[in-house]
This record gives C-alpha cells, structure tokens and sequence, in this order.
C-alpha cells in the first residue's frame, strides 16, 4: 500500500474555493494600498477652506489596518469644491478644529491643519500656568 504525505495545510490550486480566497486577499491589499494613498495624500497636500462638516471613521476605514484613529473634515473651498481630508483626532483636538471654521495646511508632511488667529490647547494651558497680573 503506497503512503500518501501527511498534508496539514490545504492546497489551493485543487480546492473549489481557492479563487474566492485569492481574490478576497488580493481585493484587502489593495484596499489597504488606496488607503495608505489617501493617507499620504492628504498628509502632504495643501489645501484652505471652511469645515462644513466632521465625520468620524467611515465603514472602509474600519477595513484598514490604519492604528491611528482619523476624522474626515468636509471642507469647502473658496472656488466652491468639497473636499474630503482626513486628520488625527488628536491634530483635530490640539488645534481646535470645529464646524464653521477656516482651517489652512500648508503643502508638506510637516505642516499640519490649523485654524489661523485662534489658540491651540498648548497656548490655553500656557495661560493657565502663567495668568496675566493685574
């Protein structure tokens, strides 16, 4: 009697669901690449207009293997465009970025969105340490 090899794992190119597998991997990486695009995208791109809405994270980002948690500001531009940027939470909370308010990035990885003239968290805890004499 011939001995078969002991086989633990499945081989894929003879079982029927192989394909479906091959695609739900394939279809995952490259979910995983368009979002990381975005990432970048709008980490490096400048844009400046005023925040229409704020949006958590949507069903796709939940998909991806992105750590950081993100909201996506609506933001409508002079020209009347919409764009759709993602920011931390915490660049969002430092920064103070709310509905209503004009919010400018600079191109670059190390500018961030801010709203121009109005105080960050950092400056109000400043403030607080050293309040003005009177």
């Amino acid at each position: 009697m011939p001995q078969t090899p002991n086989r633990p794992f499945i081989r894929l190119r003879g079982h029927p669901l192989a394909w479906v597998a091959i695609l739900l991997v394939l279809s995952w990486i490259l979910l995983e690449i368009m979002a990381g695009v975005a990432f970048v995208r709008d980490s490096y791109s400048a844009y400046e207009g005023t925040v229409v809405a704020v949006q958590g994270q949507n069903w796709l980002d939940h998909l991806t293997l992105e750590f950081t948690p993100v909201d996506h500001l609506i933001i409508e531009t002079d020209d009347g465009r919409t764009l759709d940027r993602r920011v931390t939470v915490e660049n969002r909370a430092f920064f103070r970025i709310e509905v209503g308010d004009l919010v400018v990035k600079a191109r670059g990885f190390n500018s961030r969105a801010h709203v121009p003239g109005k105080p960050t968290v950092q400056d109000l805890i400043d403030g607080a340490k050293n309040p003005p004499r009177l």
